[in-house]
Formats: C-alpha cells, sequence, structure tokens
C-alpha cells in the first residue's frame, strides 16, 4: 500500500494515530535529505569527484574508440577513417597544459600499424611523419620523396607540397638550411601559400637571401595566420629594416591579440618609421611588464641615448642600472654615457663597475705569465734545452707575453661590442641581442682589428726582413707553400672525412673539406659578408688574418720560446697554442697540423712567406667556396 493510500485510509482515525502518521511521513521525506548531510566528506570530497570525472571520461574515451572499431570492422578499407581513429587516439586525452598524452604509445603504434598495411599511401606517410622529429622525420619523407617517384600512388599538389614543407622545416631547425631551401621552394611550386609562409622567409634569411626574404615576407596580407605567427613575420620585417609594414603587421597584431604584442619591437619599428616620441611611450610601457623588465630598461637607455637629451639618458641608466649590478658588472653601459654625456654625474656603483672592467683588464695584461714563466724557468735550469732562433727574427719571451696578452685583451675589447655577452656571464638573462648575425660580424671585426694593431709593434721591431728567405728565391718560396699546402690538404682532407663519420658531423657546416676550415663556422662568415660585404671578408679573413697569425704563432712564439726550449718542442707549443685561440674541438687536430706544417716551413725557409702563402691561399679558397654558396 502506498502512503498516500495509507494516509486517505487513516484519515478518519484518532488525533494521536494521525500525528504519529504525520510524523512518519515526515520522517521518510526526510531521510534522503539527512543523509546527503550526514555525508558530506564522502559526496563532496574533491579527491572523489575528480575520479569520477576521470573515469567519465574514460569511459566516454572506450565508448567512442568502440564506435570507430565497430564501423571499421563492418568497413575494413576505409582508409579515412583509420587515420581518423589514430587521430582520436592520439588527442582524445592530451592534457595541453601539462604537455602529456597518455595514449602516445597507442597512437605511435596505430600510425605504425597503418604506415605497414599502407606503406606507399600519401596521407599515412604525412601523419606519421607529423609525429616524427628531427632526423627521424628526415629520413621517413626522404624515403617517401623517393619511393613516390617509382610508385603507382598518385600524390596530389598539396600532399607533395606537404612533403616537402615537412623536410623544408626538419632540416632548417637542425641547421641545414642550404638543403632546406631546397624544399621549401619545391613546396612553393605546389603550393601557392608557401611562397610567401613565415617558414620560407626564415630559411631565405639564414641563407642570406634578405632580398627574396622580405618579398616573401610582404607577400601575405591576411590575417588568417593568427597573432603570434604574425608577431614572428614582423619581427623579421623588423630585422630587415622595412618599419613600413613591419608596423602595419604590428597593428594587426595589437588588433587581433594586445597580450601576443611584443611591446619593445613595436617601439623599434615605431622609431625606425620615425615616430620618436610615440615609440618611447611603447618602451616606457614595455618596462612595466611583470617579467624581462631589465631588458625592457635597457632598450629603453639605448633609445634614450639615440634620440634624447642627456639628463633623460641618465635618468634611463639609472633605472636600468637600479635592476641590480649584475646588469652593468664592467660599467660598460656607463662608459658609453660618459662618451655620449661627459658632464653627467656619477654614483658611486658606476666607480664600482669601471674598477671591475681596470682589473680585469690587468689580470689579462698578467695571465699569460703562467705560460711564459715556466718556459724561461725550463730552459735557464737546463740550458742544453736551449735552440737557436732565426737571426732575422728578434723576438724574446717579452715579445710572447706582449702577443697572448694581446689576444686577451683583444677578447676583452671585442667583448665591449657586445654588452649583453657580458652581463650573460653574470646572470642568467638572455636577450635577442645574444643571436644577431650582425652583432657577430661586429664582434668579429673588431677581434681581428684589435688583435692585429696589438701586432704592429712586432713587425716594426724585426722590419720586413722576416719575409726574405737567405736560402730560397721569392719563387720558390711560393712553390713550397703551394707544395706544403696541398700535402697538408690531402692529409687534413683523410682526418676530416673520417672523424665526421665518426662523430657524425656535417662536413658541410665546416665549409668541406675542400674549402679548408675557418676559424668561423660557415653561418658566421655569412653573416661577416652580409654585414661588411666581399670586398672586406676578402681582405680580413684571406689576407690580414693569414699574415698576422703567421707573424705571431710562427714569428714571434715559434722563435721566442725555440730560444729557451728548441725548435721541436717550440713548434708544438705554437701549433697547440694555434688550435686552442680556434676554439673548436672537432678541428683541433686539422689546426694543429696546420700549426706544424707552417712551422717546418719557416724552419727550412729561415722566414715567414712560405707559411704566409700557405696560409692565405688556405684561406682564400675557403672565403670563395662560401662566397660562391650564398
Amino acid at each position: 500500500m502506498s502512503i498516500s493510500t495509507y494516509l486517505r485510509s487513516s484519515y478518519s482515525g484518532s488525533l494521536l494515530d494521525r500525528g504519529v502518521i504525520l510524523l512518519v511521513v515526515i520522517w521518510t521525506c526526510a531521510l534522503p535529505v539527512i543523509a546527503q548531510h550526514t555525508d558530506v566528506d564522502s559526496t563532496y570530497d574533491h579527491e572523489v569527484l575528480i575520479t569520477q570525472m576521470r573515469n567519465a571520461k574514460d569511459l566516454m574515451y572506450r565508448e567512442a574508440l568502440h564506435r570507430y572499431d565497430t564501423y571499421l570492422a563492418a568497413h575494413p578499407d576505409d582508409l579515412p577513417m583509420r587515420l581518423e581513429r589514430c587521430a582520436f587516439i592520439g588527442n582524445a586525452l592530451y592534457d595541453e597544459y601539462e604537455e602529456y598524452n597518455p595514449n602516445e604509445e597507442a597512437h605511435d603504434s596505430c600510425l605504425t600499424a597503418l604506415g605497414e598495411r599502407y606503406p606507399d599511401e600519401p596521407s599515412v606517410i604525412l601523419a606519421r611523419a607529423d609525429q616524427q622529429w628531427s632526423d627521424a622525420k628526415v629520413e621517413l619523407l626522404s624515403s617517401a620523396l623517393e619511393r613516390m617517384r617509382g610508385s603507382g600512388v598518385a600524390w596530389t599538389d598539396e600532399q607533395r607540397a606537404e612533403l616537402h614543407r615537412g623536410l623544408a622545416s626538419s632540416l632548417y631547425y637542425d641547421d641545414r638550411a642550404v638543403e632546406a631551401l631546397e624544399h621549401i621552394e619545391q613546396a612553393a611550386r605546389y603550393s601557392e601559400a608557401d611562397r610567401g609562409s613565415l617558414l620560407r622567409a626564415e630559411i631565405l634569411m639564414a641563407t642570406d637571401a634578405k632580398e627574396e626574404a622580405l618579398e616573401a615576407l610582404n607577400m601575405r596580407t591576411d590575417t588568417s595566420e593568427g597573432a603570434w605567427t604574425l608577431q614572428q613575420r614582423a619581427e623579421l620585417l623588423l630585422q630587415l629594416k622595412d618599419h613600413k609594414n613591419a608596423l602595419r603587421v604590428y597593428r594587426e597584431v595589437e588588433r587581433l591579440d594586445s597580450n601576443a604584442l611584443d611591446l619593445g619591437d613595436l617601439a623599434l619599428t615605431l622609431e625606425g618609421a620615425g615616430e620618436i616620441e610615440v615609440s618611447r611611450s611603447y618602451f616606457v610601457r614595455d618596462t612595466i611588464r611583470s617579467w624581462g623588465v631589465e631588458a625592457a630598461a635597457l632598450a629603453l637607455f639605448e633609445h634614450d641615448l639615440r634620440h634624447q637629451p642627456s639628463d633623460t639618458c641618465t635618468a634611463s641608466y639609472n633605472a636600468f642600472r637600479d635592476h641590480g649590478y649584475e646588469q652593468d658588472p664592467l660599467a660598460i653601459h656607463r662608459l658609453r654615457l660618459f662618451f655620449h654625456a661627459p658632464l653627467q654625474p656619477w654614483k658611486a656603483r658606476d666607480l664600482l663597475g669601471v674598477f671591475a672592467f681596470l682589473s680585469l683588464f690587468v689580470f689579462m695584461l698578467l695571465l699569460p705569465y703562467v705560460w711564459v714563466l715556466p718556459v724561461q724557468f725550463i730552459g735557464t735550469r737546463w740550458p742544453r734545452m736551449n735552440g737557436k732562433a732565426l737571426g732575422v727574427m728578434p723576438w724574446g719571451l717579452k715579445d710572447f707575453w706582449w702577443i697572448t696578452a694581446g689576444y686577451l685583451i683583444a677578447t676583452l675589447v671585442a667583448l665591449m661590442a657586445c654588452p649583453s655577452c657580458v652581463q650573460s656571464y653574470f646572470s642568467d638573462q638572455w636577450t635577442d641581442e645574444a643571436t644577431d648575425p650582425d652583432l657577430d660580424a661586429r664582434i668579429m671585426l673588431v677581434f681581428l682589428c684589435t688583435w692585429a694593431a696589438w701586432t704592429v709593434p712586432m713587425l716594426i721591431r724585426s722590419g720586413l726582413g722576416v719575409f726574405r728567405s737567405p736560402h730560397w728565391s721569392m719563387a720558390r718560396s711560393l712553390g713550397q707553400g703551394v707544395l706544403y699546402l696541398l700535402g697538408f690538404r690531402f692529409l687534413g682532407s683523410i682526418y676530416l672525412k673520417g672523424a665526421a663519420r665518426l662523430f657524425d658531423k656535417d662536413l658541410g657546416e665546416l665549409m668541406g673539406w675542400l674549402s679548408a676550415p675557418l676559424a668561423v663556422t660557415r653561418a658566421e662568415m655569412l653573416a661577416f659578408m652580409s654585414s661588411y660585404g666581399l670586398g672586406t671578408s676578402y681582405l680580413m679573413m684571406a689576407l690580414l688574418v693569414p699574415l698576422y697569425e703567421e707573424i705571431v704563432f710562427r714569428g714571434v712564439i715559434l722563435n721566442s720560446v725555440t730560444r729557451y726550449l728548441g725548435f721541436g718542442k717550440a713548434n708544438l707549443l705554437q701549433a697547440l697554442l694555434f688550435a686552442a685561440v680556434h676554439g673548436d674541438l672537432f678541428l683541433a687536430p686539422y689546426f694543429f697540423g696546420f700549426g706544424l706544417f707552417t712551422g717546418l716551413l719557416v724552419k727550412r725557409s729561415e722566414s715567414l712567406t712560405s707559411g704566409v702563402v700557405f696560409h692565405v691561399l688556405n684561406n682564400l679558397l675557403a672565403v670563395a667556396v662560401v662566397a660562391a654558396s650564398r
């Protein structure tokens, strides 16, 4: 009997009976509410609820996967649906915030199984490649490219473009820009969108094709790429000094998503467009953000040095310096302010930076005694080890100290051309300036010129007699230099090829054994050519550098040490130092052999001419090969 029926049948009972019945009804209705409130811990426990949600998500995932499997059981040849199933497995439970996918192995297994079943199917190959990285992706796509030409499977233009685009992207991020350029140009032939893509512009810039990169960046005017990609496009336009179009793109970024806007880059763009006061307002706004305020304060100071009066420059420097000693540890920026505005007042903390700079300078002058004094001690303690230096080369250990101190001082001076590089030694901060190709070229130029100038007193002291051989004619000196170079190049090529294979090195980045490695990478050489031109590159790298390096290593060091240790040990020492200053562990044996060969030439000819010819031809060929690959 229901409660309502029981109530109706008992309504005519006594008052007491009806009261009892009413209490029973109230208690019965209240039981769920009481139970709910007395079991709060289990009902509202967040861990319990999260577990229930996760279980529900897993149940929904399994249910959806079952629907795919049921369909594919009835339609086993539906390839698009099989790809959809793999895509579902890969994305259903992916956590973007944690960048974690519990189904990663299942996703890989799904795609691998499809690859085994459809090895030549374009959509399967591209889906698999999308989940690969670096060498694995290059290997997969390169293999597909070879099979594509011989298989009967038809590739659409969009699929061909995607294949070449994938190869270009992987090769570019693996620092193989020249190979990447070939593939992105192939992609552009199949897809018009790739002609103006950000990737193509980046690759063109990496290969120093700046005009083509600028054309590609300005080819697309729509905003479908999104704020982040447009921001990157604007940054490249700013690097190429196209301030007008960079400003146009930055305005689009600001309209789409102001949070994605880089205020510092926008300020630089406005400055380049001539809107100085507006640009400064953006520089100031950038200093009140929640992160990277030190870099923003430095950018404001740099702007004020270019365009504002002295008191404004001093105020912005002090605001920048307020962020800590590590912002300007050697007072380089304060010295720049001094040369810009000599009468502006100094603070005690500024003098601390100047003292640190002078201390470092003195340390650089004293450090060469670490290797000069042992040579003197050994030669004085055991005179039987002494050798006879060439009569036309008057250099001694004082000159050894001078020339090696010059190398350290040149390094310090070159670092002053990159204050952010100095700052990085004292803090964990990193700025885009440290990776600027133009800055790399400027540092290289300052270093080369400083050390070359430091070498001039050595040449003045010796005179030009060090280039005249008492035994060989000028023709023989030239011929011996060429002959030694050919012999060294043969042995050097054997080492480079074998070591490149052993250590998995790319000879292309070393400029190839035919071009003879320089002390700089191919990218650095391209940056130097881009900044200062081909003529300056030949003058510096193929003439000035070989000349002063021969004076330093085969002249000053070899002969000064020979007086104390004999020629054999002196030749080993100068070759070791020559390899060390070139700063590449992989190429150290190559440069060590280079030093030994040129040292032997000096010993035989008793002059520097053959070594200079050897060195000049070596560097000339290297620069020519890099110039031809631009």
